[in-house]
């Protein structure tokens, strides 16, 4: 009783002098505030804590696109959390859905919102948030920090239920950064982790390929070795008995949705699948995740149920016959870290330590993101201690999980181990590119992951895509340090240029005037250049219109109208300018049938084909440059009417591959003649003319044009981003549209880029939210000693009848 009163003393000491609605958040004393936890990205201007035990990803909790977020996670030798992953870009489509939660860790979301009071709405806009939303954009990873007041298994947080949004609200959970609270005890989630929540997954079928929107099915190993069946659309959890925890555990899982993301699972020995498909267990699949404990039931009437991570005491589990389990094999020449072993289309022998049984199962699954695809081999029953997959079996640039589980005989099956398998070209098995970081800049032409994952497999290195959709250069200057040079990269492909000459139907202007994207496009070259990595520049294709194509009109603008060719050719000039090579897919696909090429109904992505011959182009591009793989030199002589040659450049090309040869620009000199287009077949020369017989040679790429600031603004005319169509399933079974991106989701939402939910404009929060602005005191601090004036006496009156009691 004694320390509850000391609570109440110094808690009304505290209200008195911190006044509600002034805490000091921010930079100040290094706290980054919580309002809610484990809700959704739609609550403007608040800032969210959501638990790993809540959810695999971010996307099970709407992708907070227009949020600042840092991923959390425990150190268990420090004793406090640590900065793992950082993202501060805002905007539609900016790929945070996909941000990994740690099992013991969380994510920080947070947003300044916007200030709608004007037009009758709510002001989301606070002071606290603003300085929150400052401080964290200032952490790194590695930074050190204490969460206080906050339970993450439980979902609690300790607030003073006034909405976030009112100057009232106060909270006491936070994040403090740098060193612990004196005096305050953190939360270990470790020590909370038998206080996790239980999650209940309700079964509709058992062993039935029964498939409905709003059902989870369940398979049992008695059903067979895998579950066949197109289920692109599904979540898949596998589950497998483990002895050691009297429990089954989470030893696979795959939640992509999609064309072209079929699960076919292996069904574990002693174990069960659930394939899901309903809202109702959305939350309980968000929060599985590997090595997490499930409880399998069948109650009287046959029903099944699964919960995750608690037991249910009023159910009776259905247990594995037999209590002594076979230990799990170990590969002895895979990785089991989150690296993929490599290998090539030769086939590949995989081999394991020998152990007691004499039999194993396995099954090798082409693999999504995620998880399990299709079956390529098994489930079968191998005697030994090695399995070699068949060449033809495995495909350049595809991984695949390989799952292995020792057969007992009287004893009871092994936990599955799983490893993955990544496969590459004969030749990038030694190729010196393996060991270069590499990163792909661009639009929705790049972010598509397709012709990037199989590029790493040409090339022998998985490579970084940072490619975003409906981003034009404009972005790209934006989150150029982040996406690109903070890699710190060897080689940058950069690739824009498809929103950027999209035609106003409007004003007959390209989305961002040609001079403008020279200017962005340049900055970006000259900052990767700054760091010592290789710039190589991608000239893109031209959109197609043909009838089932590409429709001009969504969003007021016309992709094919023709300004691409002006783009590509000044890609080409920056690339003499700068000293870069480049790769012509605008010339390459002048040469493709661009029905095949691209998809139909879209006419602007490109086709599963497509991405096949843009990996084909890049990549032979990639060993011709750095492994000398069928490379050819392309010199250009420049000459006077005289015959005198006045200068010379040169670009690296594949052999078999198209390129435009770009006749470079002089000051007061004519070009006389016409831009060659070549099939390369080896070295060459390529001989241009110009009138004039003092032709200026080329300044130093260093000394030339200026690069924009990033203070540059574009002309008042240009608009806004396009955004591509809206991500829907397609029968075909081909990627799906890209989603709306900033200016789209702007439009739904009636805020403009400039005010958006992530708004970080300083002027608009301060305005609006800051205490004691107009001078005198704040209300929030009249009525903070008010009610710190009735804490005290409530705790003076509590010691006073404590005493007479006594």
């Amino acid at each position: 009783m004694k320390r509850l009163a000391a609570i109440l003393l110094t808690a009304g000491i505290l209200l008195a002098a911190v006044p509600f609605g002034a805490a000091a958040f921010g930079k100040e004393d290094n706290k980054l505030i919580i309002t809610h936890i484990n809700t959704s990205g739609s609550t403007e201007g608040s800032a969210i804590v959501v638990a790993g035990t809540h959810t695999q990803t971010l996307g099970t909790k709407g992708g907070f696109d227009w949020w600042r977020v840092a991923i959390f996670d425990w150190d268990a030798n420090d004793v406090c959390f640590k900065v793992k992953e950082i993202n501060t870009k805002t905007g539609g489509g900016m790929g945070k859905g996909t941000m990994q939660i740690p099992k013991y860790g969380f994510a920080y979301c947070i947003c300044v919102g916007n200030d709608y009071s004007a037009s009758g709405g709510i002001n989301y806009v606070q002071q606290r948030i603003k300085d929150s939303y400052d401080l964290l954009g200032t952490l790194k990873v590695g930074d050190r920090a204490y969460l206080y007041n906050t339970h993450l298994a439980g979902g609690q947080i300790v607030t003073n239920g006034k909405e976030w949004y009112l100057p009232e609200f106060t909270s006491d959970s936070y994040v403090k950064i740098g060193t612990p609270d004196k005096g305050m005890d953190g939360y270990d989630p470790v020590k909370s982790e038998h206080e996790l929540t239980q999650y209940r997954i309700n079964i509709n079928h058992v062993n039935d390929l029964h498939y409905e929107v709003g059902d989870c099915n369940l398979f049992l190993s008695s059903y067979g070795k895998c579950v066949k069946k197109d289920n692109s659309w599904w979540s898949c959890l596998v589950f497998a008995w483990d002895q050691s925890k009297e429990s089954y555990v989470c030893v696979a899982l795959d939640t992509a949705a999609g064309g072209g993301n079929t699960k076919e699972p292996p069904i574990p020995e002693n174990g069960f699948v659930v394939l899901d498909c309903s809202s109702a267990s959305k939350e309980a699949v968000g929060a599985c995740a590997l090595g997490t404990q499930a409880y399998l039931y069948k109650d009287a009437s046959g029903k099944y149920t699964v919960t995750l991570n608690l037991p249910d005491k009023n159910l009776k589990q259905v247990l594995p016959e037999g209590s002594v389990q076979e230990k799990t094999p170990k590969f002895s020449n895979l990785s089991y870290t989150s690296a993929s072993t490599k290998c090539s289309t030769d086939g590949f022998t995989i081999k394991w330590e020998a152990g007691s049984p004499s039999k194993y199962l396995l099954s090798i699954n082409l693999s999504t993101p995620n998880g399990l695809n299709k079956l390529i081999v098994g489930p079968i029953e191998v005697t030994g201690t090695s399995y070699t997959i068949p060449a033809g079996k495995l495909a350049v640039g595809n991984s695949y999980t390989v799952m292995l589980t020792s057969l007992g005989g009287k004893k009871l099956a092994s936990v599955p181990t799983i490893a993955k398998l990544y496969c590459v070209s004969k030749t990038a098995m030694n190729s010196s590119l393996a060991d270069k970081t590499i990163v792909a800049f661009g639009d929705s032409l790049t972010a598509r992951s397709g012709w990037v994952s199989m590029l790493g497999g040409t090339i022998g290195t998985e490579v970084i895509n940072s490619g975003v959709g409906g981003d034009s250069t404009k972005n790209a200057i934006a989150r150029l340090k982040e996406d690109v040079l903070d890699k710190k990269p060897d080689i940058v492909l950069i690739c824009f240029g498809m929103n950027d000459q999209a035609q106003s139907l409007s004003n007959k202007r390209p989305n961002v005037p040609l001079e403008t994207y020279i200017a962005n496009m340049e900055k970006c070259i000259t900052e990767v250049q700054k760091l010592g990595a290789d710039v190589i520049l991608i000239a893109p294709h031209d959109a197609y219109n043909a009838s089932g194509y590409y429709v001009p009109g969504g969003y007021g603008l016309d992709y094919s109208y023709g300004n691409m060719k002006d783009f590509c050719a000044a890609v080409r000039q920056m690339a003499i300018k700068y000293g870069c090579d480049f790769i012509d897919i605008y010339t390459e696909s002048k040469s493709e049938n661009m029905a095949k090429f691209l998809n139909a109904g879209d006419g602007i992505h490109q086709s599963v084909y497509g991405h096949q011959r843009w990996a084909a182009y890049v990549g032979n591009y990639l060993l011709a440059k750095y492994d000398g793989e069928n490379k050819a030199k392309i010199e250009v002589v420049c000459k006077n009417e005289s015959g005198s040659m006045f200068d010379t450049y040169s670009f690296t090309a594949a052999i078999g591959s198209k390129m435009t040869v770009p006749a470079k620009e002089f000051a007061g000199c004519d070009f006389l003649g016409k831009e060659k287009t070549l099939t390369v077949t080896g070295n060459e020369t390529v001989v241009y003319p110009y009138s004039g017989t003092s032709a200026e040679t080329s300044s130093d790429p260093g000394e030339s044009s200026e690069p924009p600031t990033e203070s540059s603004e574009e002309p008042a005319e240009s608009s806004e981003e396009p955004a591509t169509p809206s991500e829907v399933p397609t029968e075909s079974g081909e990627e799906p549209a890209e989603s709306s991106e900033a200016a789209a989701e702007s439009s739904e939402q009636g805020v403009s880029e400039e005010s958006s939910p992530a708004d970080t404009s300083s002027a608009d929060v301060s305005e609006t939210s800051e205490p004691g602005k107009d001078g005198g005191l704040p209300v929030g601090a009249i009525v903070g000693i008010i009610a710190g004036a009735v804490v005290v006496i409530g705790g003076a009156a509590f010691f006073i009848l404590k005493k007479k009691k006594k």
